[in-house]
């Protein structure tokens, strides 16, 4: 069985994860202007969430709660918009908890899912925490893989504190495994 370090080293990989990758509204926006564009054409189309959602959902895990509450479907779930429901889900016990940082990288170190997000201007941000060999260290933060503007493994101290995101919205959280309660 793969570790959710392992499973998103693959899904960074995927095309449709890329930054530029056409998304369906898109698309159909520039195919009415004459424009059919390839993957890495459509410049601002980060896929963050898409990468977050499919290496919690290939690791076993229930991500449901996480996605757009009408349409539970990870194409209509901005960061932003997986950050209310987060919230949500927390406040109403869907979700186990909201975690602190260090904790955040324990459980990633003992292979459990642990997602960082924060709000931001247009989007937000999502990523998710990998396990590290090397120790906590707060200036650092917790160590993830994601996608998004830049596509590989990072320290959130890297990418959670760009103008694009609000670092004081940053929480991280986990999710419950498909058959139950893994905490």
């Amino acid at each position: 069985m793969k570790t959710i370090k392992e499973i998103a080293l693959d899904v960074i990989k995927n095309d449709d994860v890329q930054p530029g990758y056409p998304d369906w509204n898109n698309i159909q926006i520039l195919k009415k202007k004459g424009i059919s564009p390839a993957p890495g054409q459509i410049k601002g189309i980060t896929w963050c969430n898409r990468a977050a959602e499919r290496i919690a959902k290939l690791a076993g895990y229930n991500t449901y709660p996480m996605l757009d509450s009408f349409y539970h479907d990870i194409n209509y779930t901005s960061a932003n918009t997986m950050y209310r429901q987060v919230q949500y889900a927390i406040n109403k016990g869907l979700l186990p908890y909201e975690i602190k940082e260090e904790a955040a990288q324990e459980l990633a170190n003992k292979n459990i899912i642990v997602l960082a997000i924060a709000l931001g201007h247009r989007n937000g941000h999502v990523a998710v925490v990998v396990s590290c060999d090397k120790a906590y260290n707060a200036k650092l933060g917790a160590r993830i893989i994601q996608a998004g503007g830049k596509i590989g493994e990072f320290y959130t101290s890297e990418i959670f504190v760009t103008p694009y995101v609000y670092p004081d919205t940053l929480i991280y959280f986990t999710l419950y495994k498909k058959e139950g309660l893994h905490v």
